[in-house]
């Protein structure tokens, strides 16, 4: 069985660009490369987009997504 690399793909999820941005730069620096999703409707579409490594996303979008999907 052919194990699936693993990406180096974070995705950030928060409607604050200033924290987007912060993250970011850590991230990068880390030799991450970081999407940003500032609406979780962006987030949903961006996962669309193939796997990420981790996803750090502020609570209440988290709360906003999961509502989403219980409807």
């Amino acid at each position: 069985m052919t194990e699936t690399p693993m990406t180096d793909r974070v995705l950030l999820v928060d409607d604050d660009p200033d924290i987007c941005q912060f993250l970011a730069t850590l991230l990068e620096i880390e030799g991450l490369k970081p999407d940003i999703a500032l609406r979780p409707e962006d987030a949903l579409t961006a996962l669309e987009g193939g796997p990420y490594r981790a996803i750090l996303m502020d609570i209440a979008a988290a709360q906003a997504v999961l509502g989403r999907a219980g409807r």
